[in-house]
């Protein structure tokens, strides 16, 4: 039984020069599971790792450089979109509509950096927007919920360290995020700013965006992976998130709510093995933030069905994410709806 893997959304997806002796461990496993497999996923079974649900057998992927994380952004901020604009323009300007999200209504995002890696990455601003409209078509035909577009921009990448005091970290600018924002307001949908915070403090992150968080139609994401601690190295050591640090997120986010009269926010919380999250049951639920662990693992899809199943918390908010290029065998929206727990938060990658 083949089990899943995590994701890469270490953008530079290039192996790790310095080999840990855990990496070297699950390189090992995945090799061998390559072989035993024979053409199919090369992930462990969950008794050969130790690692949680599923098990995880691809090797780290090191991260760029704070140097091309920021030409990544330059190629994105140079492009001329003037002439798709009509393409996508909704005929309505309002925004997404207030009131409660989760669990009456669904989100649908695309994720990625500008000009770097994910399908946003792979696309355009205007090559995104169509390929969400494309993939919220079917959600929307089959659900029994509402379904709300968004992008999941990641606007703090984790990046390769260059000293000690590096907090090994990218923040994009305001003009990058503002273009999504104007993007997705087009389509009546929500942008959510995604953190990496690779050395630096998840509040501080929060607090750096806290300008863009106060609009109704922002909200917020934490990369358990990339969270790696004032010492930690992005890309080698495997970073994650405890139910304080959390809880610290969602009072940010509800001082935000409560000061500016707005409605609720998205948390979204990823994680693609049982050490990502660090005591959940703590994790507190307050009813305008909907915490919510997004499951990011790559596999087949009866694999990937058991690790979301096996890493649902009750009494929180459930997400999945799924990959264009790197699952075996792209579930349909049929089959990501008839997961159970049905997921609150789909988002493509």
């Amino acid at each position: 039984m083949t089990g899943w893997q995590e994701h890469p959304e270490a953008p530079g997806r290039r192996p790790i020069r310095r080999t840990t002796a855990g990496g070297l461990a699950l390189a090992l496993v995945a090799a061998i599971v390559a072989v035993s497999v024979g053409g199919g996923l090369a992930i462990a079974a969950p008794e050969a790792s130790p690692q949680g649900a599923g098990g995880t057998a691809s090797p780290a992927t090191e991260p760029p450089t704070a140097a091309e994380a920021r030409a990544w952004e330059a190629e994105f901020l140079a492009e001329d979109d003037s002439s798709e604009a009509a393409a996508t323009t909704a005929k309505s300007g309002k925004r997404a509509p207030g009131g409660p999200l989760f669990p009456s209504r669904k989100v649908l995002s695309l994720y990625g950096a500008a000009g770097g890696f994910g399908i946003i990455g792979r696309k355009s601003l205007n090559g995104a927007a169509r390929k969400l409209n494309k993939q919220v078509r079917p959600y929307r035909k089959r659900s029994n919920e509402p379904v709300i577009k968004a992008f999941d921009l990641v606007a703090v990448i984790a990046t390769r360290c260059s000293g000690s005091d590096d907090k090994c970290r990218n923040r994009v600018s305001k003009e990058t995020i503002q273009r999504y924002l104007r993007k997705i307001r087009e389509l009546n949908g929500r942008l959510i700013l995604d953190i990496q915070p690779g050395r630096s403090n998840v509040l501080e992150e929060i607090k750096h965006l806290k300008g863009f968080i106060r609009k109704r139609d922002v909200d917020v994401a934490l990369d358990a992976e990339w969270n790696v601690g004032p010492k930690g190295e992005p890309g080698e050591d495997l970073g994650s998130l405890r139910a304080k640090r959390i809880n610290g997120a969602t009072k940010k986010l509800l001082k935000i709510i409560r000061n500016r009269d707005l409605p609720p926010k998205l948390l979204i919380v990823h994680q693609f093995r049982r050490d990502s999250v660090r005591g959940e049951k703590n994790i507190r639920r307050p009813g305008k933030v909907d915490v919510t662990l997004n499951f990011d693992g790559i596999g087949s899809r009866s694999a990937k069905s058991a690790g979301y199943k096996d890493l649902s918390f009750p009494g929180l908010f459930n997400g999945f994410s799924l990959f264009y290029e790197l699952d075996d065998g792209l579930m349909t929206p049929r089959q990501v709806l008839k997961l159970r727990p049905q997921p609150d938060y789909i988002m493509y990658q």
